[in-house]
């Protein structure tokens, strides 16, 4: 192996002991060696960082890096901040992967620069017994448009199942946003694919994304009303700006992207908020008040207490009333409560 590796896979843990050694010895059962790992311990208070230093003990490509806890998008940064490679990738501590996910990206030579590759992913429902397959067609393409809107790509926000250069993060000082703990990852991906001139896409689902079935999983969690509330704004501008660039007019493919991610969010920020971030809702959706009006689509966003004439309420009423929607949502709240079911946020 060369010194300096191809690619450096970036492995947030933090608390992680019961599923980094899966990780870690899937990784190293893949048959494309030429990469190391940065194992960035969070913080932990068990014994992920131990478990990391037998496995660097015993592999020369895996390097345990020890953090304070600052959350796992500081995490990512301070890898691409030590990384030493041609390419970057990440992967969640709970995931894994089969032997051929990393073979997978290098298939075909690779450009250095100006270029993301892909692959598809199984989404695993632990304990449900059932999986989803999200998979691409082998596609290497200049049309970005048209790629775009045929694979869903801006809906796909994950970083893992992704190959990054990291001669274009550094030259356009790419980082995640460390006040963002939910949809950092999309953010960051719409950020990079900004300066993108070519996507390769790969065929095959060798990433198992878990999802817990007890809400322990981040994005089943409640957020803070006024970071879901950024996240959607941050993310509506990249997706309009995208569109923009690359001339995407497809008025079905929009409505999606705009709303999964960014309506969505703003619902979020709504459903969990007091009568200030109310009020704050309001107003943002007031300033998107021509997309929403435009490519709102409630079939395409299902929140289980924010919907269309809700959020409809903040554009219609003064603000002397934003209330009235938020007294509606805190009433729905109360009523899944009474009857005993689940509250999604």
């Amino acid at each position: 192996m060369a010194s300096t590796p191809q690619l450096t896979l970036i492995v947030p843990a933090y608390n992680a002991s019961e599923c980094i050694r899966t990780c870690l010895d899937d990784l190293l059962a893949q048959t494309f060696t030429d990469f190391n790992v940065l194992l960035m311990d969070d913080g932990s208070t068990d014994t992920t960082a131990a478990i990391g230093d037998e496995y660097a003990c015993r592999d020369a490509r895996i390097q345990v890096v020890r953090l304070p806890h600052g959350g796992v998008s500081a995490a990512r940064n301070k890898g691409l901040e030590l990384a030493d490679s041609r390419f970057v990738a990440f992967m969640d501590s709970d995931d894994r992967v089969a032997p051929d996910y990393l073979a997978t990206f290098f298939r075909t030579p690779l450009p250095d620069d100006d270029m993301l590759v892909c692959q598809g992913v199984a989404i695993d429902y632990i304990g449900q017994y059932r999986a989803e397959y999200c998979d691409y067609p082998d596609t290497d393409s200049t049309d970005l448009a048209g790629t775009i809107v045929r694979h869903r790509l801006l809906r796909a926000g994950w970083t893992y199942c992704k190959l990054f250069s990291l001669r274009m993060i550094r030259r356009h000082s790419l980082r995640f946003d460390t006040e963002l703990s939910i949809c950092e990852d999309l953010v960051f991906v719409l950020d990079y694919l900004s300066h993108v001139r070519r996507l390769i896409l790969r065929s095959g689902t060798h990433y198992r994304y878990q999802v817990c079935p007890d809400g322990k999983s981040l994005s089943q969690r409640r957020q803070p009303s006024a970071e879901t509330r950024r996240a959607g704004v941050l993310i509506l501008a990249r997706q309009q700006a995208l569109a923009a660039r690359f001339g995407i007019t497809d008025r079905e493919f929009l409505s999606e992207i705009y709303c999964e991610h960014g309506f969505m969010n703003l619902a979020r920020s709504a459903s969990t908020g007091n009568a200030a971030d109310s009020r704050a809702v309001r107003r943002e959706l007031a300033r998107h008040r021509e997309l929403f009006n435009n490519y709102y689509n409630e079939r395409l966003m299902c929140h289980p207490i924010v919907g269309k004439k809700t959020l409809r309420m903040y554009l219609a009423l003064p603000e002397a009333l934003h209330l009235l929607p938020h007294l509606l949502i805190r009433l729905r709240h109360f009523i899944r409560r009474v009857n005993g079911r689940r509250i999604r946020y």
